[in-house]
């Protein structure tokens, strides 16, 4: 019986992998004569045009012998849920393939993405409950439905971003599915098997693949590949065992999750969208301390592969598993990533605490400027107006300010504060008065040069615009 079972999923891995080897080279044709092609600039880390509708390949190499399978088989709780699977990725693949085909918009891809997750999420394929080995599980109730699509939306894209090196997502997608492979009952065939074709079809097209590659899978192969997985770890955490469903994901998607983190951190952290790409990847890294794009896949399958074998030994030895493994591991994931330079901690933590203590600041001051901008508008006299200039400078840290105007009725400066004609190195700005299109004055502060980055500085000239000119506007300037 065993060894049956053995036959058949092997034969229906190497079916899939036969139809993806071959469709492959069809893939290629009909890539350059649509001008699905990438060009080797950017962030690419290739030369020359290369194609880049290989997903094609690997669906076929999938669905082909799976809906063999279905249309053959019995009627079952299972085969509904891998129904709803192959009807999800096909949406999925549909929209990678427009993405390939002429480039397609962030939440056009987000969105198919949902709809696929809603889509086996009322088929019953949902995360409804987060193990804990230690005690009861956590039930989520209709958490169930945002965790669920957030899942799928966060796996299928972590699979996308590692794919920017030859190999690499089809390698991790083999290695993953082999991961949930191990965690699935003997007794769930339709689960292993669409695994294991899976499997095959990845190898199919990773012989078009591997360094240099012929031919990329393109958002058509990562998203599909992302999904399958993603749909499939939902399923065999289900009926797996409370430590086997907690370290599922992270033993099964160890390094697309931490790529996808740290990717959206930096971005995040620059300022640039965050779906926009950039060339600091783990395998970027990689090919820039010196490797080749084989040293460099080999590395990063290595490290996979390490990372899934502790993973699923501690799984193994549940009964002995405690928090020092657990911190054992991450320290190892960690210190993997700073070997390949791809983590600076030291660097990267202080940049955080100043974005964060920057975007506090921030924050501070718009409420700040609000207050002042309001106190301003209602100022009957110049008193009344200096007051909420003074509170505004004091905060903002300047050592002066100076408010001239060229009015009758008011004498000049207007309103001062601070010393005037510090010896240190002062940094200031020169903001005019504006009343009825004719400038009436000027409003100067000045900070000391030592004291770092003007916070706001854009704000407070606004705010002095508009306030202060529109205080002489009411008073009747001409």
């Amino acid at each position: 019986m065993f060894r049956g079972l053995i036959y058949y999923y092997a034969t229906y891995c190497l079916v899939g992998a036969l139809i993806a080897a071959l469709a492959t080279p069809l893939m290629r044709m009909l890539a350059f004569r649509i001008g699905a092609v990438d060009r080797g600039q950017g962030r690419r880390v290739h030369d020359g045009l290369v194609p880049r509708l290989g997903g094609g390949a690997i669906f076929l190499g999938l669905m082909a012998p799976l809906l063999f399978v279905m249309l053959r088989g019995a009627r079952s709780a299972a085969s509904g849920q891998l129904v709803a699977i192959l009807l999800a990725a096909t949406i999925i693949f549909a929209a990678g393939v427009i993405d390939d085909f002429h480039g397609a918009p962030v939440w056009k891809k987000l969105a198919a993405e949902t709809a696929a997750a809603l889509l086996i999420w009322s088929w019953g394929i949902r995360i409804e409950q987060l193990a804990n080995p230690f005690g009861e599980s956590l039930q989520l109730g209709w958490l169930s439905l945002p965790v669920t699509v957030l899942w799928v939306v966060v796996i299928t894209n972590a699979i996308n971003l590692v794919d920017g090196l030859d190999g690499l997502a089809a390698a991790t997608g083999i290695l993953i599915a082999v991961t949930l492979i191990v965690f699935t009952p003997s007794k769930d065939h339709l689960l292993i098997l669409a695994c294991m074709v899976l499997i095959g079809s990845l190898a199919g097209f990773l012989v078009h693949n591997f360094p240099p590659a012929t031919i990329f899978m393109g958002d058509s192969g990562s998203l599909l590949v992302g999904f399958l997985l993603a749909a499939l770890s939902i399923v065999a955490s289900t009926k797996a065992s409370a430590m086997a469903a907690m370290m599922l994901p992270i033993l099964a998607f160890a390094h697309p999750l931490m790529e996808m983190v740290y990717a959206v951190a930096r971005r995040y952290h620059r300022g640039l969208p965050l779906g926009q790409a950039d060339k600091e990847h783990i395998h970027h890294k990689l090919l820039d301390m010196g490797l080749t794009k084989r040293t460099a896949l080999f590395s990063l399958v290595g490290m996979n592969t390490v990372i899934a074998t502790l993973a699923i030994l501690m799984v193994q030895r549940q009964h002995k598993v405690g928090v020092l493994p657990l911190v054992l591991f991450v320290a190892l994931i960690v210190a993997g990533l700073r070997l390949f330079g791809y983590i600076k901690m030291r660097g990267i933590t202080g940049e955080f605490l100043r974005l964060f203590a920057r975007n506090r600041r921030r924050r501070h001051q718009s409420y700040l400027l609000a207050r002042v901008r309001s106190r301003a508008e209602q100022a009957r006299d110049i008193g009344a107006l200096s007051a909420a200039l003074e509170e505004l400078v004091k905060d903002a840290g300047c050592v002066s300010a100076r408010l001239d105007v060229d009015l009758p009725g008011f004498d000049s400066p207007a309103f001062i504060y601070g010393e005037q004609g510090r010896a240190e190195l002062l940094v200031g700005i020169e903001v005019p008065v504006v009343v009825h299109d004719r400038r009436v004055g000027t409003f100067q502060i000045q900070r000391r040069a030592a004291a770092g980055a003007f916070v706001g500085a854009d704000e407070i000239i606004n705010v002095v615009s508009v306030a202060v000119s529109g205080f002489f506007g009411r008073q009747g300037a001409s």
